[in-house]
């Protein structure tokens, strides 16, 4: 009987230190995708940024192609 105890308190115990490995794992599985999110982020508003400078160098053109034909 003393054995068979024994036997349940380490399956116990194995069970108990698999949940906590798992848990180590979710977070660091968790803080991985945050950092990833996050860089997806910056990356969009880079191109976001980008995009606002490649459209004012246009309007600035062709204000300036508008003046210069206005002159003319």
């Amino acid at each position: 009987m003393k054995t068979q105890l024994e036997e349940l308190e380490d399956e116990l115990q194995a069970a108990e230190d698999a949940k906590l490995r798992l848990e180590v794992n979710m977070q660091a599985l968790k803080a991985q995708f945050d950092r990833d999110l996050q860089g997806r982020d910056e990356m969009g508003e880079e191109k976001k940024r980008q995009l606002v400078k490649q459209v004012m160098r246009h309007e600035i053109s062709r204000s300036l192609i508008q003046h210069h034909q206005l002159q003319s």
